[in-house]
């Protein structure tokens, strides 16, 4: 079984069925992408230190630049085909569309590492609308965060997707009981698949909107 990308249908009886390429979210982040991505990370990590870690100690923020080797991208030939789509379907995302396929098509694909230590992860099943993991993955625009907390999984987490010039970001998480979620996500635009109509949002995963999930 490999990981594959996923666009879903949208409701038989919703004909508004989804945004365009003009996702809000991403525009608020479009002029300051950098800041954008560095606050949020750094914030949401420390709203989300571990209580429990018995050896105390700073939260780490950590980015690291670099590239991978196409071929060891999974599924990539049809993010890519998404995403032409979106291009062909858009005339304002059509240059966008060129300039992300142009960097998927490149042999070595540049990227942008975040992660944290001392945090307690992401808890929750993807079926857990009060866990974290749901609201960072399935919720493009909600927060429940306490009031001290001074970053949000609402629309915070779009600065990602407003750096990625393809829309699309991998997460990861390992939470207390060392259970650990992976999935992919990319935002791009409502589009048309061979006359199928299907939403803005696609997961890479071993099954549609269900994250890998395993233990150590």
């Amino acid at each position: 079984m490999s990981l594959k990308w996923f666009f879903l249908k949208p409701p038989a009886d919703n004909p508004n069925y989804g945004p365009g390429p003009n996702d809000s979210g991403i525009e608020h982040f479009r002029g300051e992408p950098v800041k954008g991505v560095v606050r949020e990370s750094i914030q949401n990590s420390l709203d989300a230190v571990d209580d429990k870690n018995k050896k105390g100690g700073f939260v780490e923020v950590s980015f690291e630049f670099g590239c991978l080797d196409q071929k060891s991208i999974p599924d990539l030939d049809e993010l890519k085909r998404h995403i032409g789509l979106c291009g062909l379907q858009y005339n304002n995302y059509k240059k966008e569309a060129e300039e992300a396929l142009q960097i998927l098509s490149k042999s070595k694909i540049p990227y942008l590492k975040i992660s944290d230590k001392n945090t307690k992860g992401a808890a929750g099943e993807d079926d857990d609308e009060k866990g974290d993991w749901y609201r960072l993955i399935y919720t493009p625009g909600d927060c429940d965060k306490p009031d001290s907390s001074g970053g949000s999984f609402g629309i915070g987490k779009s600065a990602y997707f407003a750096l990625s010039h393809p829309r699309t970001v991998l997460f990861s998480t390992k939470d207390h009981n060392k259970k650990i979620a992976f999935i992919g996500l990319t935002r791009q635009a409502k589009h048309k698949d061979r006359n199928e109509k299907l939403l803005e949002i696609g997961y890479l995963t071993y099954e549609k909107t269900k994250n890998y999930r395993d233990w150590e």
